[in-house]
């Protein structure tokens, strides 16, 4: 319950350092103190999606009880719209603190980043030369193909195109029949970055 404690406080502090809402309903965030009801709660939800990773599941759970009693669960205040504001923002605060668990987690344990094998490399460039090629077709052969948007993704998706081939491109030169485009190496790095 410490752990959802905590993650309450976050969720507090980063409203005040967003600045959206009036400073009375952030001083009367501020001071909400959630009863231990609303903290067994919290924390069967935040257990239930970290068994399930069902996000959906979790907040038809959590805003369908909310509803119900959020006077229960914040004893001595009565300004729901202060109420409303923390608890709209807390469940996605639950989601980022599990999968920040989760890295830390796989990060303590030592587990690599799925990296790419070289063998993986030419039919990832296939696949994203292909996808390239298509978008700048169906750019030219628009209706609006001469439209300056257009124009402009027409002119950065051959700034993407390899002028020269490489080791790398045997595969793709080899499945190629004259209109397969080849990702340049920027391209190629944001998609090992990516995985």
């Amino acid at each position: 319950m410490e752990i959802i404690a905590k993650i309450i406080a976050e969720t507090v502090e980063k409203l005040r350092e967003e600045n959206i809402y009036p400073k009375e309903i952030l001083d009367i965030i501020s001071k909400l103190k959630p009863s231990e009801s609303f903290l067994k709660f919290i924390t069967k939800v935040f257990r239930l999606f970290c068994r399930k990773l069902n996000q959906d599941r979790m907040l038809a759970l959590f805003y369908g009880e909310i509803i119900k009693d959020w006077r229960v669960y914040f004893p001595p205040c009565d300004n729901q719209k202060a109420i409303n504001i923390l608890l709209i923002h807390l469940p996605q605060n639950l989601v980022v603190y599990h999968k920040l668990a989760s890295n830390k987690q796989r990060d303590d344990q030592g587990e690599d980043e799925i990296g790419l094998k070289p063998e993986e490399i030419g039919p990832l460039s296939y696949v994203t030369g292909y996808v390239l090629q298509s978008l700048y077709r169906k750019s030219k052969n628009s209706k609006h193909w001469n439209s300056p948007r257009s124009q402009e993704l027409q002119f950065l998706l051959q700034f993407l195109l390899l002028l020269e081939e490489t080791k790398e491109d045997q595969y793709i030169q080899s499945l190629s029949r004259g209109g397969l485009w080849t990702p340049n190496e920027t391209i190629k790095t944001l998609l090992k970055q990516q995985n």
